[in-house]
């Protein structure tokens, strides 16, 4: 028996907990081997709008496949105190919150020093984050590529799998016991020896996400029309540079090489370095793959991007694990100006300064040209601001 806490509340930490939890009471499992799961937020701003928790009944989750997941409230060791958590003294922690919390989030439960922790965010620090707040601690970075999205408007905590997804880990002497527990609680899992390649590989692909935001579009209705998508080419292009620059080599999903797979397991081998060049051809040529297209971009397939829900209720995004992360590698050794990542990076910096200043989200759509007199002028027009 093993106990285990998760740490966060989005639509990701609400999956894994009802997975835990759902698959933990099989009747095959003897009563002294059931594993303890915490679900912990602990902090204001893990919290999202169309979660009540507290007020359901249940916590339901419907597959890709169809099948409902039900697993009754009291049945969900749920609490929003980081005191609970050092009482609760688990063996591994799942983080699932935004890289920049870890710090002030950690510092508030060192009495875990020494523990295991699975760092699940998207932030590319988020393990050195966690080890520096924890020096004792064993840290397993990992990804988990799902699409999970909340129900609005239910009586229940409810979410739907829009489609098939995997947690990928990296391989470490730690490793294979939270592999295990992942597995027999059906959340296909894969152990891998170079996940960094696999979260730029997402990165590259999200950097479409603040162009979706600014425009309040969907990323369907953005790659339709040719100006976006050739501003999507340039963010792309830069970023391939950077990469270069740095010895980085994003990899989607790419179990062949970094899981040891067979063929069949691939969710894509369409090379990154052509996706760019794909954005810029004509629409003629463009139509006919569309659909394909926009499902290996869309990386989260919810009905609302993060970063568009971000937008509506005024939160911060995670624009510093997009553009920003780009930027950084960029001033590592200078070899190149990101203008375009740049740009969108502090369009969206002033969008959250605004929402700051005015205790509201953000309304208004940018146009293509609006974005591209920021871009190359620093011109934005006063009505939008």
């Amino acid at each position: 028996m093993v106990s285990i806490a998760i740490l966060g509340s989005d639509p990701i930490a609400f999956f894994l907990v009802t997975h835990l939890i759902h698959h933990n009471y099989h009747p095959q499992h003897h009563p002294d081997n059931i594993n303890k799961i915490l679900f912990i937020t602990g902090h204001p701003s893990f919290s999202n709008s169309n979660i009540d928790l507290n007020n359901s009944k249940h916590l339901k989750i419907r597959t890709y496949d169809d099948y409902e997941i039900s697993v009754p409230r009291d049945e969900i060791d749920y609490t929003d105190n980081l005191k609970t958590l050092i009482e609760f003294n688990p063996d591994y922690v799942i983080i699932t919150f935004k890289e920049n919390l870890i710090v002030e989030v950690l510092q508030k439960v060192v009495e875990l020093d020494g523990k295991t922790v699975i760092v699940t965010t998207n932030g590319y620090n988020a393990p050195e984050l966690v080890r520096e707040a924890l020096p004792n601690t064993k840290v397993i970075e990992g990804i988990i590529m799902q699409s999970i999205s909340s129900v609005e408007n239910s009586i229940n905590s409810e979410f739907i799998q829009e489609r098939e997804g995997y947690i990928y880990l990296q391989s470490s002497a730690e490793t294979p016991s939270i592999h295990q527990i992942l597995q027999q609680s059906v959340l296909t899992t894969y152990t891998c020896n170079n996940v960094k390649s696999l979260i730029y590989g997402k990165l590259f692909l999200s950097l479409a996400h603040p162009l979706i935001a600014l425009s309040d579009q969907s990323l369907q209705k953005l790659i339709q029309n040719k100006n976006w998508r050739k501003l999507l080419a340039f963010l792309m292009w830069e970023a391939l540079k950077v990469f270069n620059n740095n010895r980085i080599v994003p990899s989607v999903l790419s179990h062949l090489n970094l899981c040891n797979l067979e063929l069949s397991t691939l969710n894509s081998s369409f090379p990154l370095y052509l996706t760019p060049y794909l954005l810029i051809t004509p629409n003629w040529i463009l139509k006919p793959m569309l659909n394909n297209f926009h499902d290996f971009l869309n990386v989260e397939s919810h009905p609302v991007l993060k970063m568009s829900d971000d937008f509506k209720n005024g939160r911060k995004t995670e624009i510093e694990d997009l553009q920003g992360e780009i930027i950084k590698l960029a001033n590592v050794n200078k070899s190149i100006k990101p203008k375009y990542n740049e740009g969108i990076y502090n369009l969206v910096k002033l969008v959250e300064k605004s929402m700051v200043d005015t205790q509201e989200g953000w309304k208004i759509a940018f146009t293509y040209e609006e974005v591209m007199a920021y871009i190359d002028h620093g011109e934005i027009s006063k009505v939008l601001f």
